[in-house]
């Protein structure tokens, strides 16, 4: 599918914040190749999610109405889901990059096959010092 041609979340609430992980998370290809390789018994909101918007993606064709009620369904299971985590509220803007990784932990197979590792360094040219943080 051309990305023109899909349905995505509209901003209601000042979600905007949300909506652009949702986006996020389903466009993934490397993420939605590990959500697929997950056993059926294994229960995982990020499974919905990409299950949830694909299909609303095929039911766009025969109805609008219905495909954009799915992915607004499928927004309050994952806003449920972060809301006391984040203790974000509807209506307050709140950041993308503070909820991926919880989002992320909501399942320890997919978060261990999507962990992130950052390393910050610092060099003082003045005075030597250098710092290195993980």
């Amino acid at each position: 599918m051309c990305p023109e041609s899909l349905l995505h979340w509209q901003n209601v609430d000042s979600l905007c914040w949300l909506h652009s992980l949702l986006s996020l998370v389903v466009n993934n290809v490397t993420l939605n190749s590990c959500v697929k390789t997950l056993p059926p018994n294994v229960d995982s909101l990020l499974r919905t999610l990409t299950e949830s918007f694909f299909q609303a993606q095929e039911l766009l064709t025969k109805n609008r109405e219905q495909a954009e009620k799915d992915l607004c369904d499928i927004r309050e299971k994952v806003w449920s889901y972060l809301h006391p985590k984040m203790k974000c509220e509807r209506g307050v803007n709140d950041s993308p990059v503070t909820a991926l990784p919880l989002l992320l932990r909501e399942n320890s197979i997919l978060s261990e096959k999507m962990l992130q590792v950052y390393q910050w360094e610092f060099n003082c040219t003045a005075c030597g010092y250098h710092q290195i943080n993980k």
